[in-house]
């Protein structure tokens, strides 16, 4: 499965070639510096539209970076240029990755805010919600056009985000409830953040 993942990169590696330079500063722009700029999404439904929905937002994009950090420093999968030689990746996309390759945190990233945006949206602009989840896409898809992610890293990525979309409505539905609660998710989401900081600093690593 995984000479799959490596050989579409490859291919994917042809079609950068192709495009030369151009391609990869507007990729790499979408997936670096458009993050920086979705970031105020959240915000913004937060002030101006709906607190709730901006909660909703702000656990999924947390609760995602959390499980991502755990995934990866459990799964330990090597960036795909280590696994391939035939795969290299610009210099730009590559000076600014660190760390193990599975699951994409540039793909959790933008599918937490754009996706639990566009959850919120559903059902009053769903048209827009669309839009949102196809930039979210194009975002992963520029992971894969630089060649520092594998279509199942991209997969990871999409798949946390997705699941703290499901799990956010849950808690919130609880939560909001009544104080005691709020304060029952509190509590517990801060037992559950030293237990995995706890997880990442006692857990076994490869020796390199």
């Amino acid at each position: 499965m995984m000479k799959w993942a490596l050989d579409l990169l490859v291919q994917i590696q042809h079609l950068r070639e192709m495009l030369g330079d151009q391609g990869i500063y507007i990729m790499n722009l979408i997936s670096e510096y458009g993050l920086t700029y979705i970031i105020a999404l959240t915000m913004l439904v937060f002030w101006c539209f709906d607190k709730l929905a901006g909660y909703k937002i702000m656990l999924v994009i947390l609760g995602g970076n959390t499980m991502n950090h755990l995934v990866k420093l459990t799964a330990c999968i090597e960036r795909p240029w280590i696994l391939d030689k035939r795969i290299t990746p610009p210099e730009i996309a590559i000076k600014n990755q660190g760390g193990y390759s599975f699951p994409s945190g540039h793909t959790q990233i933008a599918t937490a805010y754009l996706g639990g945006t566009a959850h919120w949206l559903k059902d009053k602009h769903k048209v827009l919600s669309i839009l949102l989840w196809i930039l979210a896409f194009v975002v992963a898809f520029s992971r894969m056009f630089l060649g520092v992610h594998t279509i199942f890293d991209i997969i990871g990525g999409i798949l946390e985000s997705a699941v703290m979309i499901l799990v956010a409505d849950k808690v919130f539905a609880y939560a909001w409830k009544n104080e005691k609660n709020l304060k029952n998710i509190v509590l517990l989401g801060l037992l559950v953040s030293v237990l995995a900081v706890l997880y990442i600093m006692f857990k076994p690593y490869p020796i390199h």
